[in-house]
């Protein structure tokens, strides 16, 4: 079932902390894709927490890395459509209190991509330079291997 939200959806921000670390981003630039954005910094305390932040008429919400149970799923306005986890896993949503209540869940799979591929290159170039033991005896003062 496709989610169908309003032109200018009303989006809650679970915990934008984990996605806004830095306070960089301009959650205006959503445009007119949000007519209204809420966002809450930190990951909510309890599911009454989270569910105390979600008013009536939101239709999109977007989490990072939170459990999201079929308590907090069953408190939420019927006006919910959406639910975006941002970022590769929808493990700690409660998939099936989300088909029983009509919200469509996605994620972003491709979030990190190129960093995860960058990172991975950097393992491999680094065990292959035997790079970890080469600073441990340098750290030890050992320069027999060069």
């Amino acid at each position: 079932m496709a989610a169908s939200v309003g032109a200018a959806a009303r989006v809650l921000v679970a915990n934008s902390g984990r996605i806004d670390y830095d306070g960089g981003i301009d959650w205006s630039q959503l445009g007119p894709m949000a007519g209204d954005v809420s966002t809450y910094h930190t990951d909510p305390a309890s599911d009454a927490e989270f569910s105390s932040r979600i008013s009536a008429g939101v239709e999109v919400i977007v989490t990072k890395e939170i459990p999201v149970s079929g308590t907090v799923i069953a408190s939420f306005p019927p006006s919910v459509k959406l639910l975006c986890e941002a970022g590769t896993g929808y493990n700690n949503i409660d998939l099936d209190a989300c088909r029983r209540k009509g919200v469509t869940v996605m994620n972003i799979p491709a979030y990190s991509s190129e960093a995860m591929a960058s990172l991975v290159m950097t393992f491999v170039l680094s065990f292959s330079a035997s790079l970890h033991s080469q600073i441990q005896r340098l750290t030890r003062g050992d320069r027999a291997n060069f």
